[in-house]
């Protein structure tokens, strides 16, 4: 049986001024967009709605990404229901990728399975979106990109 996420076609990055890329996984389009409206003046951005597209991406070597904003639940193709076993097999291709996670289920064991990945924050849905740029802005301030020196 042919792997079907071997002919998924990853959709191309939205091309803008930054040389920074960060990959949205939200099944959810209203929170998709919502992001995207913060986020896309400043930065390179890419979506996906389910694990089978964000794995594409991810294996994709053409695509690095700097940051991965991950949905807790997310469905594995479109349809189904949203899990979080879903975005644990996202976290655990983004090794080396900032992970900033959105939930809006934030438990105790959510957190537990978290901890095994290099997760930097949690926001609680509903958050506030100036916050979440804010930090998005002050994660990129205080990481060097490859090849230079410092960002400014």
């Amino acid at each position: 049986m042919d792997n079907i996420s071997s002919h998924v076609s990853v959709p191309a990055l939205i091309p803008l001024h930054s040389d920074r890329r960060i990959l949205i996984v939200e099944d959810n389009p209203v929170h998709r967009r919502l992001m995207e409206n913060e986020l896309r003046a400043n930065y390179e951005l890419a979506f996906a709605a389910d694990s089978e597209t964000a794995l594409g991406y991810l294996r994709d070597p053409t695509a690095t990404f700097d940051l991965v904003v991950l949905d807790s639940l997310i469905p594995s193709r479109p349809g189904e229901l949203p899990t979080t076993e879903e975005a644990m097999k996202i976290l655990g291709m983004a090794p080396h990728s900032i992970v900033v996670v959105v939930s809006g289920s934030s438990t105790d064991q959510l957190r537990k399975k978290l901890t095994q990945f290099d997760v930097k924050r949690i926001f609680e849905k509903p958050f506030s979106l100036s916050e979440f740029r804010a930090y998005v802005d002050s994660l990129f301030s205080a990481t060097p990109h490859p090849g230079n020196e410092a960002l400014s």
